[in-house]
């Protein structure tokens, strides 16, 4: 809730404040307006204990926090190398499609992906000892995310030769490509998001140092080749990295809970193939060349066709589940359920 209210507020104010001629300045307001908001939601939902100089407490967390502070610290560095590297080596117009491009990528790591993950992170915890609930616990993470990321970001993938002139106007149509090979990266990212928390909540911040560390080296590699043929291939550079990761979080992941590759696969699956059918029908569409608002209103409805039909079709097993844990998210004054109780069975 703190996290939602706090970017919709945000963004409200910060487009306010544009539209009123605060410039540059306006992402002022939009960072303040959502850690405000953020900050009196979580003081509102549990006061802590008053401040005191008791610091012998925190003896006991500093190891931990230490190590967390570190991999977030590498974390940021890995997330800002690419446009330092790119406008730094192919200017400020590259760094310009490149920045808006990943915007795509950033807003379902942060609107999903990081709100899931704090909302994890004490789950994981309360079962840290349990590994079938642990497992169970990984797998319906895992299972929201995809069904909820792949399909919106395969859409945007396929889409982003139509929807950039549409939203963003002619002149940044070079960002189409760009937007397209990012837009899987985000994906892919967003997936495999909780994998952070849970190395954190079973105390395997030593580990996570690690992989932060690996995953920088990984990502710096691809982005540095990547900027020998162009800001396109900057972008591929970086996606090549996240899919070349992908197996060793999935190990990780294996490690801590027992869950197997191919259960973590079977989660994920559902929605990849449903989507890719959904692209394929995006794709033939374009081909009658409708012009770009046509195309992406009579290209999106036969994708969410293709979607939901092939989910239907071929997984509704899965699907039905899913949609299952979905609603158990949703208020029930929205058609919410209550969520059942058995988190373990979904180890199965």
């Amino acid at each position: 809730v703190a996290d939602v209210a706090g970017a919709a507020v945000g963004a409200a104010l910060g487009v306010t404040a544009a539209l009123l001629g605060a410039g540059p300045h306006a992402v002022v307001f939009q960072v303040v307006a959502a850690d405000a908001v953020i900050a009196v939601v979580l003081l509102r939902a549990g006061r802590g204990p008053a401040p005191n100089l008791h610091l012998r407490e925190l003896k006991v967390l500093l190891p931990y926090g230490s190590r967390v502070m570190a991999t977030n610290g590498i974390a940021y560095f890995a997330r800002n190398i690419d446009n330092i590297l790119v406008g730094r080596v192919l200017g400020i117009v590259a760094l310009s499609l490149y920045g808006m491009a990943y915007r795509v990528l950033v807003i379902p790591v942060q609107m999903i992906g990081q709100t899931v993950s704090r909302v994890m992170f004490p789950a994981f915890s309360r079962v840290a000892q349990d590994k079938e609930r642990l497992a169970g616990h990984l797998l319906t993470a895992t299972e929201l995310l995809a069904v909820v990321t792949i399909p919106l970001m395969a859409l945007l993938a396929a889409s982003s030769f139509e929807l950039v002139p549409v939203v963003l106007g002619e002149e940044w149509v070079a960002a189409a490509p760009l937007l397209t090979v990012l837009a899987v990266a985000g994906a892919r990212e967003t997936v495999f998001y909780v994998t952070g928390p849970l190395m954190k909540a079973t105390g395997h911040v030593k580990l996570l140092v690690r992989y932060e560390l690996l995953a920088t080296a990984v990502q710096v590699t691809g982005i540095v080749v990547g900027l020998l043929y162009g800001v396109v291939w900057v972008a591929v550079g970086y996606t090549a990295a996240g899919f070349l990761l992908a197996p060793v979080l999935m190990a990780i992941q294996r490690r801590l809970t027992g869950v197997g590759l191919g259960a973590q696969l079977g989660v994920i699956w559902p929605p990849l193939h449903a989507s890719l059918w959904g692209v394929g029908a995006y794709l033939l569409l374009r081909l009658l060349d409708l012009g770009p608002i046509l195309t992406l209103v009579a290209g999106g409805l036969a994708y969410a066709l293709v979607l939901v039909g092939v989910l239907w079709l071929v997984h509704r097993r899965s699907s039905a589940r899913a949609w299952g844990r979905l609603r158990s998210l949703l208020p029930r004054r929205l058609g919410g359920t209550p969520a059942a109780p058995t988190a373990g069975a979904a180890a199965g």
